[in-house]
């Protein structure tokens, strides 16, 4: 890596911002939006984040190519000026000014400039620096249940790129929580965070994220604690995307070269404790005494296209624990399945398929398929170890009108897909799911979608879930009675899983999801936010409802 690293300095050449747009920023969104429409068919959707400067580049393709929609072009050109910034083509408000040419937000707060703490430009290092605030509020109610929690968190940014080729970004927060930190527990990013449920008695809580990445005519390697993506389908992939407690630590490879886009990730992860090691702390899972294994993924994806329309994408993942770096799964050109099959078959391999045509302006229509074991001459016949996922997907974007943008997605999970028969190697991070959404084995879901976007800083989005889960069958303590693969952190075991198990075996359990976002940029870089979600399970057994609204304020940019 190193030796790597220096060859990508030593190349000539100069760049934009190479650290990366945060996938959760507007511009990222944006830039999906640009590519459904078809405005930008080169956009690697499957790989996901991008460096800041070629998320600029894009924009200005988008804006040059003719009959894009009055909404998509003042969108793109809203979040063009920001990301200008970078280059010094449009000017920073700074709280602390620095230098003659610096602008001070106190002169000028409602210009609706990017906002930062200092900003520090050197040409001739090829360096631009950025330190900016990151305050969040939010206020989260119950109304069934009359609850409320108010979570407030603060802390800073800084970014930059320095010598053209060599990107950064450091990201920390702390807060903490006022009201009943019950509601505040249903999230599981707060809920599993370490400051909440192990140090500080359910009151603080603390995140940090970074990167450090070298970027060359568009080959770059990368470590990094980031929010990623991989693979069709952005937070619905079958591959990598699905919302975690934690964003993953990861080394990453990638390639954008026109028509070819190439990521190679290799991640750590974070395993089940594994219990009684301690003779006198045996049921510890957090703290000092507690045994967490090492557990890593690894996984390689290549798109191709679009040729006429059509882009194809191929890839593998695999997950093993109990052991350090597999220098054959850190090989990026290295195929995983036959790697691991020469390391004795211990680990849990998958392969990917992503398929997406876009066949007239305005539509693009997708499919994935993720398989890990499958038997053709077993079809049928409720083979535990045909363990497949699959996902269908269409999108019309501008339509009927410029501002309203529709979907419908269909995923369904065969038992047992994701499991494995070592539960430390199945596919998920801290229990939870990496992809599908986070939907569980043997079940199916169908995601109706509809986006408004009223202005370039105003978008409303509205999600709706509608499913069926079967549920393992269980006694009264808990005891399982049969396991129909319902479960991700449940492998199949020759007790509990007699064959045959199909599709939707157990106990049902209907899923209804609700969610509403509405988001506000009232001045650049202050977002004003609300969410309202409304989750409901119910089965024979009982019926769950989940109903929240947040109300959200943030200063400084995502």
């Amino acid at each position: 890596m190193p030796g790597l690293l220096l060859l990508l300095l030593a190349a000539g050449g100069a760049m934009a911002q190479v650290e990366l747009l945060p996938l959760d920023h507007p511009a990222t969104r944006t830039l999906v939006r640009l590519y459904e429409f078809g405005a930008i068919p080169q956009f690697p959707r499957e790989h996901l984040p991008i460096a800041r400067g070629l998320a600029l580049r894009f924009l200005e393709e988008a804006l040059s190519t003719p009959g894009i929609p009055g909404s998509l072009r003042e969108q793109a050109e809203y979040y063009r000026v920001e990301l200008m910034a970078d280059g010094g083509a449009v000017p920073t408000a700074v709280i602390i000014s620095t230098s003659d040419s610096s602008i001070s937000i106190f002169d000028h707060p409602l210009e609706g400039l990017p906002l930062a703490i200092i900003e520090h430009r050197d040409t001739s290092l090829g360096a631009h620096i950025v330190f900016a605030p990151v305050l969040d509020g939010e206020l989260r109610i119950d109304p069934a249940e009359s609850q409320k929690a108010l979570v407030a968190q603060g802390g800073a940014e800084l970014r930059g790129t320095v010598l053209n080729h060599v990107g950064f970004a450091a990201r920390i927060t702390n807060g903490s929580i006022a009201g009943d930190s019950s509601i505040a527990a249903r999230d599981p990013r707060i809920r599993r965070n370490g400051s909440f449920s192990v140090t500080a008695f359910g009151r603080d809580v603390g995140f940090g994220d970074g990167h450090l990445r070298v970027d060359y005519s568009g080959v770059a390697v990368e470590i990094g604690r980031e929010k990623i993506q991989l693979g069709g389908g952005l937070d619905q992939s079958l591959l990598l995307g699905a919302p975690l407690p934690s964003n993953l630590d990861y080394l990453r490879l990638t390639a954008n070269l026109g028509l070819f886009s190439f990521s190679h990730i290799h991640a750590s992860l974070l395993s089940e404790p594994v219990l009684g090691v301690d003779p006198l702390h045996p049921n510890d899972q957090s703290g000092p005494f507690s045994t967490i294994p090492s557990k890593y993924i690894a996984l390689h994806l290549l798109s191709v296209g679009p040729i006429a329309g059509v882009r194809l994408s191929l890839g593998e993942s695999v997950i093993y624990h109990g052991r350090g770096f597999e220098i054959g799964y850190l090989n990026p050109f290295n195929f995983m399945k036959s790697q691991e099959q020469y390391l004795r078959d211990r680990d849990n391999g998958n392969m990917y398929l992503a398929l997406s045509v876009a066949p007239v302006g305005r539509a693009l229509l997708e499919g994935e398929l993720m398989i890990d074991d499958y038997r053709f001459s077993k079809v049928g016949e409720g083979f535990i170890g045909n363990k497949i996922a699959w996902r269908l997907g269409a999108r019309a974007t501008a339509f009927p009108v410029e501002q309203v943008d529709l979907g419908i997605s269909y995923t369904r999970l065969e038992p047992y897909i994701f499991t494995h028969f070592n539960t430390l190697n199945s596919y998920t991070q801290d229990r939870m799911s990496l992809a599908a959404g986070g939907l569980q084995p043997n079940s199916y879901l169908l995601e109706p979608r509809l986006a408004l976007q009223l202005a370039p800083n105003l978008q409303l989005r509205l999600v709706a879930g509608f499913g069926e889960h079967g549920v393992n069958i269980v006694d009264s303590l808990g005891g399982m009675i049969r396991n129909v693969g319902g479960d991700i952190n449940r492998p199949p075991d020759t007790t509990s899983s007699p064959g045959p198990v199909r599709f939707l075996d157990g106990e049902i359990e209907t899923l209804t999801q609700l969610r509403l976002e509405a988001e506000y940029e009232p001045l650049r870089n202050i977002y004003l936010r609300v969410i309202a979600t409304r989750n409901r399970t119910a089965s024979a057994i009982a019926t769950l409802t989940d109903t929240q609204v947040w109300f959200g304020l943030r200063i400084g940019a995502y």
